[in-house]
């Protein structure tokens, strides 16, 4: 049995939480692209605070560099596991629609596309997506996103535009032979093909 101030919430609300940047390692990122915390992580750091979570925010770039700090500030900094946050994917729903009400953040526009074609939210999805590819119209990540959520709604000529921006993209070009497969452009299917092969 607990005090009057032990219950459940209040252990909750005293979680640390670690913000880790970027959340994946990718070789195709540049020192330049991630060494510069975005800006819509602060507000998501600071919309957790406002909820009386311990936050702090890590940025990782290098860390490959420095794999050995790792382990080291995870002991020191002793996370609690996010996954003890009940309705987590309405949490981040609830941070990224947050964060983009401040700044129009690539990530934030991203994740909360992905939350909504999860849902199967398709309208949705596309209306996020669509806006972001006003900010950010050479982001590979939100034109294959967006093209993936038209895919799903069965409007195939949409998703090809979304997928030409890209065509030294294998992702990109891979989805393209499925809308082309779908609409029953076997030419282009197997030319898309091919070069894929090379």
């Amino acid at each position: 049995m607990g005090d009057a101030g032990g219950g459940i919430v209040p252990r909750l609300k005293a979680m640390r939480i670690l913000l880790i940047y970027p959340y994946f390692l990718d070789e195709r990122l540049h020192a330049e692209d991630v060494g510069v915390l975005p800006i819509g992580l602060y507000y998501i750091g600071a919309l957790l605070k406002d909820h009386g979570y311990d936050v702090e925010i890590l940025n990782w770039h290098d860390i490959n560099k420095r794999p050995h700090e790792i382990e080291k500030t995870l002991k020191d900094k002793r996370p609690a596991a996010i996954e003890a946050i009940p309705g987590k994917e309405k949490v981040a729903e609830r941070l990224y629609s947050r964060a983009l009400s401040y700044f129009p953040d690539h990530r934030a526009y991203l994740g909360l596309g992905i939350i909504k074609q999860k849902e199967r939210k398709y309208d949705e999805s596309i209306a996020v997506l669509s806006e972001a590819r006003k900010y950010y119209p050479g982001s590979e990540q939100i034109a294959i996103c967006l093209g993936v959520s038209y895919m799903n709604i069965g409007r195939f000529d949409d998703a090809l535009k979304c997928f030409r921006k890209f065509p030294f993209s294998q992702m990109a070009q891979t989805y393209a032979t499925a809308c082309h497969q779908a609409i029953g452009d076997h030419e282009r299917e197997s030319s898309i093909l091919k070069r894929l092969d090379t």
